[in-house]
């Protein structure tokens, strides 16, 4: 599997605002080669709260897919012409991996 890692650091106080975000429908749901996606909360640290969000593929290929699709421009063009700054966001990274392996508890 490939594994797009998503952080974003949020000033404090703005947590909900983007829980209810990832909360909604995404396009990607139905993107072929989609698996799943995850998303973690960590509101621990006494300056900001951060969102981890794991998203996998079950190829490379699947990625590029939906990285090339219409939906996922679309997303993209609409946010260049309305380059607002999502609220409370200090800022944004992004990893790519392939998955290794996976254990879990027998």
């Amino acid at each position: 599997m490939f594994v797009v890692e998503r952080t974003v650091k949020l000033e404090k106080g703005f947590i909900d605002i983007h829980k209810e975000k990832m909360n909604e429908y995404s396009p990607i749901f139905k993107s072929p080669g989609f698996v799943k996606r995850e998303v973690l909360i960590s509101t621990t640290n006494k300056e900001f709260d951060l969102i981890k969000t794991l998203v996998y593929f079950n190829d490379k290929k699947a990625y590029y897919v939906w990285e090339g699709s219409p939906e996922h421009i679309k997303m993209h063009k609409e946010k260049k012409e309305n380059p607002v700054k999502p609220v409370g966001v200090i800022s944004v990274e992004r990893n790519y991996y392939e998955h290794f392996i996976t254990n879990m508890h027998e």
